[in-house]
């Protein structure tokens, strides 16, 4: 349990009974403190509430964030967030970036919000409180905190507006990439590999069953 839900007497150490609420805040809370170089895109990884989150930050200022699944050096199934401000208006956009389109958000767009200014980002697999920050004391501006890589992005998951509902076919598609949500990496991929056996396992009996009425029927033993 985090240190904070902790308090100690004189002579004794006691553990407080935080609201549940609070902990599972406190469990879904990530900070990030972006770095910027016009040269070159700063790509910041982290995990929270069980995904993998990629936030990228390109020279020209555009701010991307997305989840993807990934085992060693193998890295699939991004899925891009759309920027939502408090309005539920879009604000992020597709941006083309080395031939791939990223959904990003421009730091010019946050700057016409007051600071901190809070976003409601989601994709197909789950939805993200962010809150973007700066000392406004020494920045005129978010862009302007941005260039120094003094801007900092507030990662929140709020379980009610969390976007849990799949059909069917998400959850199979999710099995047989080594996707699932929740669980980690390593765990999903053996899912999925016994998945893929169960498939492949199927296809097996299957193509017998076919030989055999094929046999059946024009003659001969079959399989």
């Amino acid at each position: 349990m985090p240190t904070e839900f902790f308090t100690a007497g004189v002579d004794e150490e006691s553990t407080v009974d935080p609201n549940t609420l609070d902990l599972v805040a406190w469990n879904s809370t990530y900070s990030l403190n972006m770095t910027y170089n016009a040269g070159s895109v700063q790509d910041h990884e982290f995990e929270l509430n069980g995904y993998n989150y990629l936030c990228s930050v390109f020279p020209e200022k555009m701010i991307h964030l997305s989840t993807h699944a990934e085992w060693w050096i193998f890295v699939w199934d991004r899925d891009d967030f759309v920027w939502r401000d408090e309005d539920n208006i879009i604000q992020s956009e597709p941006y083309v970036y080395l031939l791939f389109t990223w959904e990003s958000i421009n730091s010019s767009v946050i700057d016409e919000y007051d600071t901190p200014a809070k976003w409601n980002c989601r994709n197909g697999k789950t939805q993200v409180q962010v809150t973007t920050a700066y000392n406004t004391t020494a920045y005129g501006n978010f862009t302007a905190a941005l260039e120094d890589s003094a801007a900092t992005l507030v990662f929140q998951v709020d379980w009610h507006d969390r976007n849990t509902s799949m059909n069917a076919l998400q959850l199979v598609g999710m099995v047989l990439t080594g996707s699932l949500p929740d669980i980690s990496t390593e765990l999903s991929i053996v899912f999925g590999v016994l998945a893929w056996g169960l498939v492949a396992a199927g296809v097996y009996m299957a193509f017998i069953f076919i030989l055999r009425i094929v046999g059946a029927i024009f003659g001969g033993g079959g399989a």
